[in-house]
């Protein structure tokens, strides 16, 4: 591993935990309806916010792809 990917690698953390300290949230109200409250921080949710977890999952999974290509495209060639 080259020294890009290493940084490339910490980028990608920092990305990730930082969707985890701020991730979507939703409300679920009567009759099935679900409203987005956007983006807020974990330890300070919005009232009755529920964690929007299948977008956030959604989220981590294209970033992880687009890291994983990154990775690959920025391996030395000889």
């Amino acid at each position: 591993m080259n020294k890009k990917q290493k940084i490339l690698c910490l980028v990608v953390i920092f990305i990730v935990i930082g969707m985890a300290a701020y991730p979507p949230f939703n409300l679920h109200g009567r009759e099935g309806v679900v409203i987005s409250l956007g983006h807020a921080w974990a330890f300070a949710p919005p009232d009755n916010g529920i964690i929007d977890t299948a977008l956030l999952v959604t989220q981590w999974v294209g970033t992880l792809i687009v890291g994983g290509m990154a990775f690959l495209l920025l391996k030395d060639h000889p």
